[in-house]
């Protein structure tokens, strides 16, 4: 029951995300989602949700994270 346009939206980000990072994504939102209603100046909120979403998606997924340091890599 998804209209064709976001279908279509959907489609075109798919192969730019992994299932991995679409779920940090939605965690960050649904962690932004209170902490928007709960702040004094909700816009500035919601702008910093903006700002961490961007900031993880540059990080690598946290199942590479934990294989660098469980194989010895470094810790940077």
């Amino acid at each position: 029951n998804i209209p064709e346009l976001d279908r279509q939206a959907m489609q075109r980000l798919l192969p730019e995300h992994t299932l991995a990072g679409l779920t940090r994504i939605w965690q960050i939102l649904m962690k932004g989602i209170g902490e928007v209603q709960q702040a004094l100046h909700p816009q500035q909120a919601a702008a910093m949700v903006l700002v961490r979403i961007a900031y993880a998606a540059n990080l690598p997924p946290p199942g590479d994270l934990v294989g660098k340091l469980g194989s010895g890599g470094s810790s940077a």
